[in-house]
């Protein structure tokens, strides 16, 4: 495994450091950008104090689609509101909440409740479909269970602009009180990890999402019951998992999809309506593409190659079916030196998206960019190129 990492990232890093050095750009106008949220706020409406915690990876735009459907999918299911894009959500939810303020005040009689909301990419097939993992949990303060669990696996069909259910992905013969449902539990004890599972066979075929051609569908195995971790999602290869996929899945799967003109340009031109909109959300004032004095990490490229190999992984659960490629990261050099607003904006796999934008967001203060002598916000973006082998 140390070779591996270490084939990963030197490779990786000689490509960084020689051939494509830090620049800045107009990240919003690239085709893709998937952001990548982790922040805490506290909210106070009257006696009522909510901490929110929000853990996401939003597929803003890729290759140029905004996801018209998948977005307003989203801000329902996470945010409970008509948000027809992340930006909105977010800005409804807020205004929901209440007020925002720096902490939870020290007074008697406040009503507390803890709230999660949690986005995982678990798999992108350019022009096919995107499949992801929402966890939505609260809590009272005074509580360890919480009041209120919900968990999601999604499969978006892109060419056709719909949030496929589980029902429209497997086969009637998964489900109980039919005759093949054995044959379905089988396969899946077959592909169970080592580690102990109660698995619910009545409600697992709800738990799905398609994942690629080669590595075939992922199930939750804990279901409703899941915690928060990713890690307790099970991959069944394709070649056991087509079996028991609808004509509609694996014709998403394997077969460009055939849409008729008119509906293709509807989509195209609703896509175009709402890239418009998120063009305008996304603008940060005082955030800046070029400056006198450009940001600069501590010690120049070089060092910024060595943090890169001390730090850069190849992912775990990208070796099952390992993928290359060059992820491209966006992020603001604030004034005091300290990166923030990550975005992956060419993504490669959720996979090695996720491990650099980690590696990213830990970097340390950089030289801020300066404007007439003063420090001001740049928005700066860097390639990471995985190899294995």
């Amino acid at each position: 495994m140390r070779v591996e990492k270490c084939i990963a990232t030197l490779l990786g890093l000689l490509f960084l450091a020689t051939t494509m050095p830090l620049s800045a750009v107009a990240a919003d106008n690239g085709n893709s950008r998937v952001e990548y949220i982790e922040e805490k706020h506290v909210f106070r409406n009257g006696n009522e104090l909510t901490v929110l915690n929000l853990s996401l990876e939003w597929p803003v735009k890729l290759k140029g689609q905004c996801f018209n459907t998948l977005q307003r999918d989203l801000c329902l299911r996470l945010f409970q509101n008509q948000g027809q894009t992340f930006y909105e959500g977010c800005k409804l939810l807020f205004q929901q909440l209440g007020t925002e303020v720096d902490a939870i005040p020290d007074e008697k009689g406040l009503q507390v409740k803890y709230r999660s909301i949690i986005l995982r990419m678990v798999s992108w097939e350019p022009g096919r479909f995107l499949s992801v993992y929402l966890v939505v949990t609260a809590r009272d303060r005074d509580k360890s269970e919480c009041s209120e669990v919900r968990q999601q696996l999604l499969t978006y069909d892109i060419p056709n602009d719909k949030v496929l259910m589980p029902r429209e992905l497997l086969k009637r013969s998964c489900y109980p009180g039919h005759v093949d449902n054995d044959s379905f539990l089988d396969v899946i004890q077959r592909f169970m990890p080592k580690v102990e599972y109660v698995v619910d066979g009545d409600s697992l075929p709800e738990w799905v999402c398609l994942l690629s051609r080669k590595q075939g569908g992922v199930f939750n195995l804990k279901g409703s019951n899941g915690s928060n971790n990713i890690d307790d999602l099970m991959v069944v290869p394709y070649n056991f998992f087509k079996y028991f996929l609808t004509s509609q899945a694996i014709e998403l799967m394997e077969r460009d999809m055939k849409v008729p003109k008119k509906k293709r340009e509807k989509i195209k031109a609703e896509s175009m309506r709402l890239d418009a909109i998120v063009q305008k959300q996304y603008e940060r004032p005082g955030v800046y593409q070029v400056v006198d004095t450009m940001p600069r990490f501590q010690g120049g490229n070089d060092e910024l190659a060595h943090y890169f190999s001390r730090n850069l992984v190849y992912p775990e659960d990208e070796k099952t079916s390992p993928v290359a490629g060059k992820v491209v990261v966006s992020f603001i050099v604030n004034e005091d030196g300290y990166v923030s607003d990550p975005a992956v904006i060419m993504p490669v796999s959720p996979g090695l998206d996720r491990e650099a934008v980690r590696v990213v967001r830990s970097m340390p203060r950089w030289e801020p960019g300066r404007l007439d002598g003063v420090p001001v916000k740049v928005r700066m973006q860097i390639p990471v190129r995985f190899t294995y082998e």
